[in-house]
Parts: structure tokens; sequence; C-alpha cells
């Protein structure tokens, strides 16, 4: 079989594939996009399916029964990243070319992160004819741009702004942090026995949610779970972490600093698609891709009034469309969003800015919503010492 004739049998199974779950009973929310109006996608998703960051002094389980290492993106991530990527292509099928030079991807300096939207933009950007370099292996090389972890406000704001943890210390006393701490008291208790793990900061009594999880879903074959761990902790862990995630935007202080960046740079996005590569080329860009965490992408919900749930899951994502209508005034901003990188629950959400009766938002009132975010002056207020 030529080069070419596997290049496109590989894209014509995964759209055999996709079709197939699309068809399935319940996939309705899922369409292609509106090309006619689109103009630019905006696209900040979170990394795949991990091993266990953190394990703990006491637990049984080792690093080293996690070979990928603690943290990294598993098989089975990597695999949803793809189809994350594919679920992509098949949207905005008739808007992207499959030129890599119209799309820009930022990550996290995170390597499950920087795997994840590698994985991401591999399957948005199969390679063509000309583009082929081999006969073995159907893949090419996309940019992706990333800011060291304390430098980085888009995808690390937890660890790139020191106030943001002041302030956050200061909801340690409030009914609602107290409440999380008196309900999470006889697990943490347990996890501190069992695990050696310990829980400082409120919003860390979350991540234990995501850390069992990661265990739990594990191929490690010698790896065991607490006795204590079942379904009725789990569900207690969900919505402790969904309250965490509620609470990192608490205060208007508390959006500025962990939503503000994010939205400043989706309207400078939507307003300026030109940027230029490392060797001061420009390029207009059709498509930007942000390779996150769950707490960036939920602090992003918080600040445009999106109720969710359930805490993202891995490869979730969301869709911010920029949409200029014909003999229309006013663009519009539409956001779709994935909560596990698949089709089945694909939907669109209703932002606070949205217009009566309408799902959308227009560009005026998206703009005014992200100005009440955006700090005024985001270095200086990051590194107040007050």
């Amino acid at each position: 079989m030529s080069m070419c004739m596997k290049h496109l049998f590989s894209l014509l199974t995964a759209t055999i594939y996709l079709v197939g779950i699309l068809r399935r009973d319940g996939v309705t929310g899922f369409k292609l996009a509106d090309t006619n109006t689109l103009k630019t996608v905006l696209m900040i998703h979170r990394h795949g399916d991990r091993n266990p960051v953190t394990l703990g002094s006491l637990n049984p389980n080792k690093a080293n029964n996690f070979p990928d290492g603690l943290g990294r993106v598993t098989l089975f991530g990597k695999q949803r990243l793809y189809g994350l990527g594919m679920l992509t292509r098949l949207r905005y099928a008739n808007f992207l070319t499959f030129d890599p030079n119209e799309a820009y991807v930022h990550s996290s300096n995170m390597d499950r992160c920087l795997v994840s939207a590698q994985m991401v933009s591999s399957s948005i950007y199969p390679p063509r004819t000309k583009q082929l370099w081999s006969n073995d292996i159907r893949w090419q090389p996309v940019p992706v741009h990333s800011l060291p972890e304390h430098y980085d406000p888009l995808t690390e704001a937890g660890n790139t702004c020191p106030r943001l943890n002041v302030e956050r210390r200061k909801l340690e006393q409030t009914p609602e942090v107290q409440a999380i701490r008196r309900r999470m008291a006889p697990i943490s208790s347990l996890a501190e026995r069992d695990l050696g793990l310990e829980f400082g900061d409120w919003w860390k009594l979350g991540w234990l949610y995501a850390d069992l999880g990661a265990q739990e879903k594990s191929v490690c074959p010698t790896c065991t779970l607490p006795s204590w761990y079942n379904s009725t902790i789990r569900n207690t862990l969900r919505e402790v972490t969904l309250e965490c995630f509620k609470l990192n935007t608490y205060t208007p202080l508390l959006r500025q600093l962990y939503a503000g960046p994010m939205l400043q740079e989706l309207v400078h996005r939507i307003h300026q698609p030109l940027v230029n590569d490392s060797e001061g080329i420009s390029f207009k860009r059709k498509l930007f891709v942000y390779s996150s965490h769950d707490s960036e992408m939920t602090a992003l919900m918080n600040a445009v009034d999106i109720h969710y749930l359930e805490p993202p899951g891995f490869a979730s994502s969301m869709f911010f469309e920029f949409h200029q209508i014909p003999r229309s005034a006013e663009p519009i901003v539409r956001l779709y969003y994935t909560p596990d990188g698949g089709p089945e629950k694909f939907c669109e959400l209703t932002m606070g800015c949205h217009e009566t009766n309408e799902s959308f938002c227009n560009l005026t009132a998206f703009e005014k919503l992200v100005q009440q975010i955006n700090p005024y002056d985001y270095v200086r207020e990051c590194f107040s010492p007050t």
C-alpha cells in the first residue's frame, strides 16, 4: 500500500469511528460548526488521564509501580486526547485546513500538559500528501509553546501568582471552608493515618479525589486502595472537589487573579489573530489551543458564570467560538463544552453575558464581562504583599 493510501485509510478509519459514536442514542449535542460565520476558535482543554501526582509516605503503592512516572499521562489518556483532536478536526472540518501554521498551541509547562498538547494537535493536523515524510509514521510536528510554570498566568495561575494563595488562605475561617473541613475530617484523618498525606491548605483537600481516582483506574497489577475507599467516599470527595473549585474564585479579587489573564487572552486573540512565529513571520491563526488543568478551567467557568455539576474530566475541553453574523452589527461569542473529550456529552453552555432567550453573548457584552474581571495591573496585584 502506498504512503498516500495508508494515510487516507487511517483518516477513513478515524472518521468511521467518530461517526459510529455520533450515531449512538443520546449523542444529540454534537454537530459540525457553522463555518459560514465562524472566524476564530479558542480551545482550552484539560490534560489526559494521568497517574497519581502524590501517593503519601505511608502508601503501599510506590512511585516505581507507575513506570511512566507520577503525574504522567497514561496510555489510555493519550488515546483519549487523540480522540479529542479527532473530535475537533471533525467539528471544524469545513473551517480548518491541514496547515498547522493556522494554529497556535500554548501549554502549561507540566509534562502531562505538554504531552497532551502534542497528542491533541497531532490528531487535529495529520499530515497529508506533500506533508508526509515517512511511510510508517503518519504524524507531523506542531509547535507547542510554553513558559516556566511560575511565569504563566494562562495555564498555571496557581503557581504564577503568590497573591492568589494569600487570598485563598484568607477564606480559611469562612463558613464554607469550615464546612468542608468538618465534612472532610474523617476522610482526611484516614488519609493521614494510612497514606501519610497532609492537608494544610484547604484547597488541597480536593486533590485527594483525583489522586485516589487515578490509583483506582491504574493498570498497575500490584497496586491496592485503602480499605475505606468506596463509592460513598468517592462521591464525598467529588462533591468536596466541586466546592473547592468554586471557592477558588470566591471573591472578585480571586476571580481577577485566577481567571482574568485567560479572559484577557481570549479577547485579545479574537481581535488580533495574527501571531508571529519565532522567526518573526506573521500567520493568521484560526485556532488557538491551550493545554491546561481542571483548576484553571473551573476558574474560567466561574468567571463567565457557568454552572457545572461535575469536575472537568480528563481531556475535557471548552471551545470559545467567535462568529461574525452577516448583516449583523454585533459579532457573537459561543461556548461549547465536552466534559470528557468525547462527543456523547458535547453541548453548548450559556454564559452570564448571554442575550435574552439566546445561549450566545454578543461581543460587547462578553468584553464587558471580561473588563469587570480582568485585573488592572496583574503583576502589581499578584506580587502585592497584602
